[in-house]
């Protein structure tokens, strides 16, 4: 979307002794988003979350019973995924995505987990076939580009270790986000679901040298797995396993995306899209993993095509989806055609 909605300004000086970008995801690109404060700094807002949630339940407590779910944000646009596609780096679909990994607190939390792995620098330099000298030239990809092209972020060690942490930075961050909300929306709340979203990033999945990139440099997927298995969810499995974190004591409800797409959308712009196949992959692996799952549509002017709800209803045929939002209703229903289509899929699918 052509949309940049940043969060309330004072969030950047609420902190004297912290420099703004520090709380900040600052990509390959140098730019830093204003739009969600970022995974690195959960140490710094942690207590401003919880806050908020305080205020919410305290606002809304004699109105739990009549509460289907509360979402939980847990990134850009709500999603669990990095700003990778955003208006701080002037985007435009379908490229790759930018890293979002080279804010100082992003830099040193790759170093850590580095050294947390090997322990000496004698064995990074074994497995990664560097002649690193200290600690602090371990950093993200100084050459993104060509980290990209030259497919190191699959064939090499330190490509899938960076990738595997930077991917693994994002479930710790998802992880922390439910257990405060768990804990904090407790009491008459507790009977009421958490509501977790992640996108449908279905552009460059097919692209024959740089396979599934933009997932990639959204964090969605690590490299470490092989993401055309079945087994490992096509690399979804430890991002879906998020909304299993709290069992057995509170229900997540994932909320997937994209489920109107065809394969081979926007095929002119070498997109390179799998769409079909993605919903497909995430839906199946969230199946067997248990997951309360509901689907989304990711453009409303999509459906005004009747492939767009061919493809919905076969989804929800297919696929244990227990609700479907309708994006941008208001508009939806503009269109005879699609309200049309609307009404039919609610009676047919006894959707929530």
């Amino acid at each position: 979307d052509d949309c940049m909605i940043p969060i309330p300004e004072w969030i950047w000086t609420h902190f004297p002794d912290i420099a703004p970008d520090t709380l900040k995801y600052v990509s390959e690109k140098g730019n830093a988003s204003s739009e969600v404060v970022a995974l690195w700094a959960d140490q710094f807002v942690i207590q401003e979350y919880e806050e908020f949630m305080v205020a919410f339940k305290q606002r809304y407590y004699d109105r739990a019973e009549i509460i289907d779910e509360i979402q939980i944000s847990l990134g850009s646009a709500s999603e669990l995924r990095y700003p990778a596609y955003n208006a701080h780096d002037n985007y435009q679909y379908p490229h790759r995505g930018y890293f979002q990994a080279y804010s100082n607190p992003a830099q040193v939390s790759f170093r850590n987990s580095v050294r947390d792995r090997y322990k000496s620098l004698y064995a990074i330099n074994k497995a990664w076939r560097t002649k690193l000298t200290s600690w602090q030239q371990i950093k993200p990809p100084q050459q993104p580009e060509q980290f990209v092209q030259q497919r190191d972020y699959i064939d090499t060690q330190y490509g899938r270790d960076f990738i595997d942490w930077y991917n693994q930075s994002l479930i710790d961050h998802g992880q922390r986000m439910l257990e405060i909300a768990n804990k904090t929306l407790a009491g008459n709340f507790d009977r009421i679901p958490l509501g977790i979203k992640i996108p449908g990033i279905h552009w460059q999945i097919a692209h024959p040298k740089t396979p599934r990139i933009a997932e990639i440099t959204t964090g969605l997927i690590p490299t470490s797995l092989n993401f055309h298995d079945p087994s490992t969810g096509y690399g979804y499995l430890p991002l879906l396993e998020v909304a299993k974190h709290l069992e057995p004591s509170r229900k997540v409800i994932l909320h997937y995306t994209a489920v109107e797409f065809s394969n081979g959308r926007d095929r002119a712009l070498n997109a390179h899209s799998r769409a079909k196949d993605l919903v497909g992959w995430v839906a199946i692996t969230a199946n067997q993993l248990g997951i309360s799952l509901k689907a989304e549509n990711a453009l409303q002017g999509e459906l005004n095509n009747p492939q767009a709800w061919e493809n919905i209803n076969e989804a929800l045929d297919h696929y244990q989806f227990s609700g479907f939002t309708a994006l941008r209703l208001a508009e939806v229903t503009k269109s005879q055609f699609s309200f049309q289509q609307y009404k039919e899929l609610i009676q047919k699918h006894s959707l929530d």
